[in-house]
């Protein structure tokens, strides 16, 4: 069957695609302008899902990320990254800056450790993050009670490198510890 630009027109005109894909789509269907709007019609469905299972993969992704703040180990936020890429996209400019400056402003008064990780897929649970917790938490005091005997810990603050005494108890800081390994 010929195609003349008429159907060619009237393809592009009810479908919004170019002359030339009009055309393509017209040639494909042997003229019938029906079945090239339904083929027209049938790609943009495929390009849709298409988009959509990528965006739904995206999305899937992008929420085994997050963002941890800790302060003296104890976890003041712990957010998935998308969350909060997705509130300040909805914020006004002004209300993003002044949101950004504090927040960072108080992350570093605080002197919290702003940590960016991918979350392993069997962590997804609060459940399976305890035992994790209370497994990590069992490592630690039995490799300590292990090395208990091959450790020292002293002040470092009334003890210095020549192991004299200091004598001024101002200086001294109840945080700070030096760990010395003896074999």
């Amino acid at each position: 069957m010929k195609i003349t630009s008429d159907d060619v027109k009237a393809v592009q005109s009810r479908m919004d695609v170019t002359y030339e894909e009009a055309e393509r789509f017209l040639i494909r269907a042997n003229g019938d302008i029906e079945l090239a709007i339904y083929l027209i019609e049938e790609k943009k469905a495929s390009n849709l899902s298409k988009f959509m299972t990528e965006l739904n993969r995206i999305a899937k992704e992008l929420m085994t990320y997050y963002v941890r703040i800790d302060r003296k180990k104890e976890i003041l936020l712990n957010l998935p990254l998308i969350m909060i890429v997705l509130f300040l996209v909805f914020l006004e400019v002004e209300t993003k800056i002044w949101v950004l400056v504090i927040g960072i402003g108080a992350i570093l008064i605080s002197e919290s450790q702003v940590t960016i990780y991918k979350r392993s897929k069997d962590s997804d649970s609060i459940i399976s993050q305890e035992k994790a917790q209370e497994k990590e938490d069992i490592t630690t005091s039995n490799e300590m009670q292990q090395g208990a005997a091959d450790i020292k810990v002293t002040d470092a603050s009334t003890t210095s490198k020549n192991n004299s005494v200091d004598s001024t108890d101002d200086n001294k800081d109840d945080d700070y510890y030096e760990v010395t390994i003896e074999k």
